[in-house]
């Protein structure tokens, strides 16, 4: 398969409208078909059924200088941005925006939907419900009592370490892959995933264990997420209204992707994980749970929970045993602190908590995306510490 070809058919992962028909395989291949397949980060308005996320709109710190980053710096990684289709790049440092571009035809609030960069915001989320980590899923996933899977940990789901089947990238709407994203019921596709390891075995990343992580959360609560999110995240942090793609009208989000925000916003979730969940002059996320989210799992030392981390380096970070894509770096980031939220071939949020410095890029999913190249040009404008 083509580069071109490829991101054309994942982009079909990300986004649809939705079909009312009873029929799961119709209803996936439906939706499938609708969906505007080139625009699945910038179209935000497709990603239907959909529910709100309520915020409190609090105004962005905007910096009157560079924030100590040679500007020469911030003009090279620009034009990395720019050469990668980018539709928002933004610096803050210091918790306050240093640098800030839109492409023609968007702006501060214009919403995207990065994919799996609503992963890490689905795992803040969770930290705030106080459910143990080591706790067994059947606990609150009633369907798999007396089941081996049964024995999974909420751990092993956020760690990607459960050993649930991975599924593979098809197009076929029977396919698990496709159900789990196209399909009217995203909780039973969840469900029907098969152990094929023993949990915390083995690392493979799969959209469904954050969807089961979120299940579990909504269950424990008692509230759905779009709730949960807005009280306990969103409108802390000051962001604006944002949306979640269900299933189906008034059915189940599907947080493994698809949180319809804007660049200022992601920036926002940037600067909680920075600031060790403090916002708005209060905790608003326990800070030992956004450390434990940048702790290597014991599986991937370069993954914590929903959270990617930049050290130690790898030239290519597969995601799992059957996928073709891989995160490349043709250099080490400049610092070894970096860690980051990843989504759609290129979608990210980098943090680096010794810089006091988070990034922004949401744009075209890019093939040919370098994890290294947009943080070091900005960290090569920061002179090192002695």
């Amino acid at each position: 398969m083509s580069a071109q070809r490829l991101i054309v058919a994942l982009a079909l992962i990300f986004a649809t409208p939705a079909v009312a028909q009873d029929d799961p395989v119709a209803t996936a291949a439906a939706r499938m078909k609708a969906f505007p397949v080139a625009q699945s980060v910038e179209r935000a308005d497709a990603y239907t059924p959909a529910e709100t996320v309520k915020g409190r709109t609090r105004a962005l710190a905007l910096a009157k200088d560079s924030g100590r980053i040679d500007p020469a710096a911030l003009t090279a990684a620009q034009a990395y941005a720019d050469a990668q289709s980018s539709f928002a790049f933004i610096v803050m440092r210091d918790g306050k925006v240093v640098h800030e571009r839109y492409a023609s035809g968007f702006t501060a609030d214009s919403r995207f939907s990065p994919a799996s960069m609503a992963k890490a915001v689905a795992a803040l989320t969770f930290g705030t419900a106080g459910i143990p980590l080591d706790a067994r899923v059947d606990r609150w996933l009633t369907e798999w009592k007396g089941d081996p899977r049964g024995a999974i940990t909420v751990r092993h789901l956020l760690t990607m370490s459960s050993g649930l089947e991975v599924v593979g990238f098809s197009l076929d709407p029977t396919s698990k892959s496709m159900q789990l994203q196209f399909g009217p019921s995203v909780a039973n596709t969840a469900l029907s995933f098969k152990a094929t390891a023993a949990p915390g075995s083995t690392f493979q990343y799969g959209n469904v264990n954050t969807q089961l992580a979120a299940m579990i959360l909504e269950r424990a609560t008692g509230q759905r997420f779009a709730t949960l999110l807005s009280r306990r995240i969103w409108q802390p942090i000051g962001a604006s209204d944002a949306s979640l793609w269900l299933d189906r009208e008034g059915g189940t989000a599907k947080l493994w992707c698809c949180l319809q925000a804007t660049a200022r916003d992601y920036g926002r979730i940037g600067q909680l994980i920075l600031d060790r969940g403090r916002a708005g002059g209060r905790q608003v996320v326990p800070a030992a749970w956004v450390k434990a989210m940048a702790t290597p799992s014991a599986t991937n030392p370069n993954f914590g929970m929903q959270l990617w981390l930049g050290n130690p380096y790898v030239a290519e970070r597969r995601y799992n045993s059957s996928s073709p894509l891989a995160m490349k770096s043709a250099k080490p980031f400049a610092r070894d602190d970096v860690v980051f939220m990843d989504g759609a071939i290129g979608q990210r949020v980098y943090v680096v908590p010794s810089e006091r410095l988070v990034i922004v890029r949401i744009g075209k999913s890019s093939m040919g995306w370098d994890d290294s190249e947009l943080p070091n040009r900005v960290l090569a404008g920061i002179a090192a510490k002695p």
